[in-house]
């Protein structure tokens, strides 16, 4: 931020950090053995939602014709933090609707519908079809399928994540989650 010229585009850019930082941390904070941990963990991973929301605000006040999508994502970004999942939705909805191919709105609405129990899988994919290499969306809709118990379709998704980028260590944790739910409900060592 300090050695570029476009701060208000710096500041949106560190925000979406900020916001790609929270929704690791979420998804790590419910992996802990206790509710206690789950509990820090979560409250840890606020903060950096709350650093996303003040990283779009200065994006804002330092230029106000920054254009009018990002400002309403980082609306909606804010209504996540607050809790506000249905208004969340709605704003992601009015900035697709207007412009149907940005695939970070896309992405934020599936996570605010799979927080409120609504399907994201319509969305997740429609980011996904946006921007192929879009692996962090590809990873949700791959837990949205784990969760659901479509061992097979999320396994996919995790291999496409891997074939994205090789390295990403919470999709290979899912692949032996994905075998150790397999062997739970088949108790069949076979697939290992």
């Amino acid at each position: 931020i300090d050695r570029v010229r476009d701060l208000a585009g710096a500041y949106f850019e560190l925000g979406r950090l900020y916001l790609a930082i929270y929704l690791e941390e979420h998804r790590a904070a419910h992996h802990h053995l206790s509710r206690v941990g789950t509990e820090d963990h979560l409250r840890n991973a606020r903060d950096r939602l709350t650093q996303a929301g003040i990283a779009f605000q200065e994006a804002s006040r330092l230029r106000q014709e920054l254009p009018g999508w990002q400002m309403r994502y980082a609306e909606a970004v804010n209504q996540l933090a607050e809790g506000n999942l249905q208004e969340c939705i709605d704003t992601c909805t009015s900035i697709l609707d207007e412009d149907p191919d940005l695939e970070d709105v896309w992405k934020l609405k599936g996570d605010a519908q799979r927080r409120l129990g609504q399907d994201p899988v319509p969305s997740y994919a429609r980011a996904i079809e946006t921007r192929r290499t879009y692996y962090e969306a590809v990873l949700a809709l791959g837990e949205v399928h784990l969760a659901a118990g479509r061992i097979a379709e999320a396994r996919q998704c995790f291999a496409r994540a891997l074939e994205i980028h090789s390295g990403l260590t919470p999709a290979h944790v899912l692949v032996a989650r994905s075998y150790l739910l397999e062997f739970r409900s088949t108790g069949s060592l076979e697939m290992l």
